[in-house]
């Protein structure tokens, strides 16, 4: 059996509290073989803390930013899909 290798992108808008619940989720599953990116559509200081706080909690994870200038949610998505390196992507929001 062959292990595929996933992406989860997690895409995020300010909302910290319901991001830590999708990580604490992600932590809880079977399968390991995974990437975590997630995606802001914005650039907000406590969002990137937070984030650099869990890659020592949890496991790495990349994390693409963009200017907040409205919603441009699909704009960084296809940002962060520019440097995907997995066989398989999964797109979630965090919240």
């Amino acid at each position: 059996n062959k292990t595929v290798s996933v992406n989860l992108f997690i895409s995020v808008y300010k909302n910290i509290a319901f991001l830590k619940k999708v990580l604490d989720s992600v932590e809880q599953q079977y399968y390991k073989n995974f990437i975590v990116t997630i995606l802001e559509d914005g650039e907000f200081d406590d969002m990137r803390e937070f984030i650099n706080k869990q890659c020592k909690i949890y496991f790495p994870i990349f994390h693409f930013s963009q200017k907040d200038l409205g919603f441009r949610k699909n704009k960084i998505l296809n940002a962060g899909l520019r440097k995907n390196t997995a066989e398989l992507c999964v797109f979630i929001d965090g919240d």
